[in-house]
């Protein structure tokens, strides 16, 4: 079955290479080496030796200076990310008397247990694309297990997200980076934010570094954005398992939330506009100020429960939560199931 080998992990991944090779060739070469692969494969079948190939023709043709001084080709580096399984982990180690030098080290990330030789051997040609003193950009190439990489002008690695890869910052690091965060929550994008605190909650799931990094991350970039807010609602809901056969704990991870949340709520609650994205975030924040008992979330909750119910008292018609808004139906049903029946 073909489906078996697709997955949102795979399309993403492949949306991944595509934008960074767009980012390492430019635009203008990129589309260039996409309309003429359409046009060669339009009435025939084509495999991923003739995307790399047309992209390489186009890119040599047009004289492009990407690697420049580089002892490897294009070729070579789509070839590291098309043909090997997975993705890379780069954790930063700081150098002696250093705040923006580390040693850069990959391997092959894996969520849970050792890896296997082959997933040992695996390296990536990795672009990070940094800017210098003067806030020019340029390209520095990891190719082999250990690069030295300078952080001139960067808090972050790969802050546009182009790359798809995990990075694990040395805890000081991010503290750091929470620290400008607090000045200047806009200094990053909100996909890098979302990507930054995606793989700070993983670290801390693995052991790697404790919950406080991510938990810190959260409180300076939680904000009325739907991608932030629902990678927050995933690792959020391993946290909450995790921690509910500790009864004596678990009511600190209601107050977290309440702290994090509770500031959106004026917001989640207003009349639900035509933005789809929108309607998914305020139903995030909603649920979660339900489910852990934010006294104004259930009194709002209260309130359009008991319109339900007026009506179904009032026509006899069957308890239809489906006449709210969609963002509504659920923190309804729960403010509704903790009042009991009242």
């Amino acid at each position: 079955d073909p489906m078996m080998f697709f997955s949102p992990i795979t399309y993403s991944k492949a949306h991944m290479i595509l934008r960074m090779i767009r980012h390492v060739v430019s635009e203008p070469i990129f589309k260039q080496g996409v309309n003429r692969f359409l046009r060669q494969y339009e009435y025939s079948n084509a495999d991923p030796e003739d995307l790399i190939r047309t992209f390489v023709e186009v890119h040599d043709e047009n004289d492009a200076k990407t690697l420049t001084g580089d002892n490897f080709t294009l070729g070579q580096v789509i070839e590291t990310w098309i043909y090997q399984e997975g993705h890379p982990v780069v954790t930063l180690y700081p150098l002696p008397n250093s705040t923006n030098r580390f040693i850069a080290r990959q391997k092959t990330y894996k969520n849970y247990g050792e890896l296997t030789s082959s997933e040992e051997d695996r390296l990536w040609k990795i672009p990070f694309f940094l800017h210098d003193e003067r806030g020019d950009s340029y390209v520095h190439w990891m190719t082999q297990r250990e690069s030295e990489i300078t952080m001139t002008n960067d808090l972050i690695l790969d802050k546009d997200v182009q790359v798809f890869i995990r990075i694990r910052y040395p805890p000081e690091h991010y503290h750091t980076i929470i620290d400008n965060l607090k000045s200047n929550s806009s200094f990053i994008s909100q996909s890098a934010k979302s990507r930054l605190m995606d793989d700070a909650f993983t670290f801390a799931e693995r052991g790697d570094h404790p919950y406080e990094i991510p938990l810190l991350l959260v409180i300076t970039i939680i904000d009325e954005d739907v991608l932030t807010m629902k990678t927050f609602q995933a690792h959020l809901s391993l946290l909450q398992v995790r921690l509910s056969i500790f009864p004596e704990k678990y009511h600190l991870v209601q107050k977290y939330i309440t702290r994090v949340l509770s500031p959106l709520f004026k917001n989640a609650k207003k009349v639900e506009s035509e933005n789809k994205k929108e309607g998914q975030m305020k139903e995030v924040i909603l649920n979660e100020l339900c489910e852990n008992g934010f006294d104004e979330c259930l009194q709002f909750g209260w309130e359009h429960f008991d319109s339900i119910r007026s009506i179904h008292n009032l026509t006899q018609s069957r308890f239809d939560f489906a006449a709210l808004p969609r963002y509504l139906r659920t923190s309804t049903y729960m403010a509704g199931g903790k009042r009991g029946n009242q």
